[in-house]
């Protein structure tokens, strides 16, 4: 029972039973940002250094219940809630004094965005995000391929792949802040930033490949190998080209070239995020075998 909850600033000594926290709550989904220790580590450190990320927590006499991650993308004035309640204690006002606080910070940076994404769809749920004045406003599936063959077209000869080498993070960031501008959700990246993702865990050496026509960047497929004690997973991470080099079969090549990289190291299937309403990358990704395993609803409206 919930008698006075309190609302608290996230701190380092906090990381293991949020870890837990996030293992109760998220046991039969997966929320969009990391859930083991070492991931959400690094999340929350490069979050929190870059001053565009913070984390509270909630508890009830003494014992944390819930979780909210604030994320704000200054450069396009969006600010990002992704929370949970513990389910024991769920029905009982706590995800709205969260939503509450996160909506109250949003307006204090001066966002004109708010965005909440909901990897798991209740009646509660939508309820609770509509009396926030929240509607749906997009949706993002989660797929995956099995370890199958992948046939990998023939690169034109004008053009040669390569992988992303140290040095060249700045022109990278140019290149997929070109692919995505304007695109739903897409915040610009630094240099700055691309060097701080690719120290993630998942990361390994030659996991960015780029597509070149004359030293040029005109696309790209950013791989990650996740590993357990029971298996290896390939992630396709991000993929794109540039706007005027679409429509002639590159995205293929830049994405089979990742899945054959991907299974050569081990992968023993390939995972990916696409947004639904992209459907050139949508239907691509169905026609090379993968297929839909569950979906993200995101909500949002402006502040």
């Amino acid at each position: 029972m919930i008698t006075t909850p309190v609302i608290r600033t996230f701190k380092w000594s906090d990381l293991n039973s949020l870890t837990e926290l996030l293992s109760d709550i998220w046991n039969t989904e997966t929320p969009d940002h990391p859930l083991s220790s070492s991931s959400l580590k690094e999340y929350l450190k490069d979050g929190i250094n870059s001053g565009n990320r913070k984390c509270v927590l909630v508890s009830n006499q003494g014992i944390t219940v819930g979780y909210l991650f604030l994320t704000y993308e200054k450069p396009i004035s969006r600010f990002i809630l992704e929370g949970g309640i513990h389910s024991e204690y769920r029905g009982q006002g706590l995800g709205k004094l969260l939503i509450s606080h996160g909506l109250e910070k949003a307006r204090s940076v001066g966002a004109q965005t708010i965005n909440v994404p909901a990897p798991k769809q209740t009646d509660y749920l939508t309820s609770l995000l509509s009396s926030a004045g929240l509607k749906h406003v997009r949706t993002h599936w989660h797929m995956i391929r099995p370890n199958t063959s992948i046939t990998v077209p023939k690169i034109p000869e004008t053009l040669r792949l390569q992988y992303l080498s140290k040095g060249q993070e700045e022109l990278f960031a140019k290149l997929q802040n070109h692919c995505f501008k304007g695109e739903w959700g897409f915040s610009p990246n630094t240099k700055k930033q691309i060097e701080t993702s690719l120290q993630y865990p998942g990361n390994y050496d030659n996991g960015i490949l780029l597509l070149t026509e004359k030293d040029r960047f005109i696309g790209y497929n950013w791989t990650l190998l996740i590993s357990n004690e029971m298996s290896v997973e390939g992630v396709i991470s991000m993929t794109g080209i540039l706007p005027e080099y679409r429509g002639q079969g590159l995205g293929k090549i830049v994405v089979t070239s990742g899945i054959d990289q991907l299974q050569k190291r081990g992968a023993q299937a390939t995972r990916l995020t696409v947004d639904a309403d992209n459907t050139p990358a949508r239907e691509l990704y169905l026609k090379l075998g993968f297929q839909k395993l569950r979906q993200t609803l995101w909500y949002g409206n402006s502040i």
